[in-house]
């Protein structure tokens, strides 16, 4: 399935024709774990479920050649299309969403009166530090199994603004029932803080756990993530942004890898001596899915 993945316009984010989803809850926008160890910025306000929020793209100019973005404070900002430490939180255009099979998604639970649909995967959560010290010596031994499965994400440094995209390939693990990927920590600055509270040194070694993706369902049938699932990927390689984001480095980026990596776990490739069966793996997401929803407060 070839999935159209977007970002909200700025129509779509402020104003009387905003989508009542973000109306309800508000413009503020989460970073995931993941979208921080990227080198996310990160402010220290909140969203309103609680999250740290950070500045994400929208699909619009803001003008003079600049991407209009959601500030950390929920506000308009404008940022050079060069640029990677601005956010991505996902949408699913009301045409792909309501060809998701309900087999595929879930209603989860309510967010005031929003509602929350899981539906992909993706790595989100930092791995408790008693966790992330395991995984890293295990990693370092040679002793983690992967998956087969791999997320792409851009490897040249926020600040490489004259280098265009440049993918990088981080291999999926498998440890004690769970998923993981390595990445080194690139924080921007001292609000960069991951939910475990801690901000890792630059170049930290972080294991991030892949969970399911919550989506907030609009009545128009747009569904938006409910926070930035990645960041240190350039929005674009020209200098000036005249709005068609279909033109864009990053839209070409959602759909040859978000878009595909997000819905692959369903057909991973595993080693037929080791890799778990079907059933295995449907009930350890089970598992996860049900713990998350035991414990709102690990996310999802």
């Amino acid at each position: 399935m070839n999935m159209e993945t977007t970002f909200l316009t700025e129509d779509q984010i402020w104003g009387d024709k905003a989508l009542q989803v973000i109306k309800s809850y508000g413009t503020k926008t989460g970073m995931s774990d993941l979208a921080i160890a990227l080198g996310g910025y990160m402010g220290s306000n909140t969203t309103s479920d609680g999250q740290r929020a950070g500045s994400v793209w929208s699909a619009s100019s803001g003008g003079f050649g600049h991407v209009r973005a959601v500030h950390f404070d929920g506000g308009r900002s404008d940022y050079e299309p060069l640029g990677r430490l601005v956010g991505a939180r996902p949408a699913l255009p009301s045409s792909v969403a309501s060809s998701i099979k309900p087999s595929e998604a879930r209603l989860t639970k309510k967010i005031g009166d929003v509602q929350v649909v899981e539906y992909g995967e993706y790595p989100q959560t930092i791995a408790a530090e008693g966790v992330n010290r395991e995984l890293e010596q295990a990693f370092s031994r040679g002793q983690l199994q992967t998956t087969g499965k791999k997320y792409t994400f851009d490897g040249e440094k926020y600040d490489a603004y004259d280098k265009p995209f440049k993918a990088k390939e981080y291999a999926e693990y498998q440890h004690s029932g769970k998923r993981y990927i390595r990445v080194e920590a690139q924080p921007r600055d001292s609000d960069s803080v991951p939910s475990n509270g801690k901000t890792p040194q630059q170049g930290e070694a972080c294991w991030i756990e892949v969970q399911p993706i919550e989506w907030l369902k609009d009545p128009s049938g747009v569904m938006v993530a409910r926070q930035a699932l990645f960041s240190g990927v350039q929005f674009d390689r020209k200098k000036s942004y005249d709005g068609n984001f279909e033109n864009t480095d990053m839209k070409q980026y959602l759909q040859n890898h978000f878009a595909k990596e997000m819905l692959a776990g369903r057909n991973v490739g595993t080693p037929a001596a080791l890799g778990p069966s079907t059933a295995a793996v449907t009930a350890r997401r089970d598992t996860q899915r049900q713990r998350a929803l035991d414990d709102p407060s690990q996310g999802l």
